[in-house]
């Protein structure tokens, strides 16, 4: 390890908590029944504690409102 290039000490350790953080997640819905990666992507953002913001050009892709509740906003854009 160079000396020069030493990792810098931290007082806390690293933490996948993102607390306080917003996450946009485009194509956050799904044109299937399956889950789909950017509603995937929305749910484990959201486990780790962000507010999500979530983007999709259809609506019917968000089709279950109820289901993203906060931490989600949805945000539509029409075309």
């Amino acid at each position: 390890m160079n000396p020069e290039r030493a990792p810098a000490s931290r007082s806390e350790p690293a933490s996948n908590s993102l607390t306080g953080r917003v996450a946009i997640v485009t194509g956050a819905g799904s044109r299937t029944s399956d889950i789909g990666n950017g509603r995937a992507a929305a749910f484990l953002l959201a486990g780790c504690g962000a507010k999500v913001l979530l983007l999709d050009a259809q609506l019917d892709a968000l089709a279950k409102p109820n289901e993203w509740s906060p931490p989600f906003s949805l945000f539509l854009m029409r075309q």
